[in-house]
């Protein structure tokens, strides 16, 4: 049977470790997710890139745009 890590579990388990290291995995975290979002967002530029290049996508005025995305 697989062990499922909690929140709750991770949080327990940090408690237990000494201040400096508590904030040094806050640190690594955080530069784990900024590093994911960032990966993430240059996939999301790559792929509109390539979309545009091949005529995909159309032009839009500011309000048309977030017209669509509020629909």
């Amino acid at each position: 049977m697989k062990s499922v890590m909690t929140i709750n579990n991770v949080l327990e388990i940090m408690q237990k470790l000494p201040l400096q290291d508590r904030e040094e995995c806050v640190h690594i975290i955080s530069r784990r997710i900024i590093e994911e979002k960032r990966k993430k967002l240059a996939m999301e530029i790559h792929k509109a890139d390539g979309e545009c290049r091949s005529g995909m996508s159309k032009q839009a005025t500011v309000n048309e745009i977030m017209k669509e995305i509020l629909s």
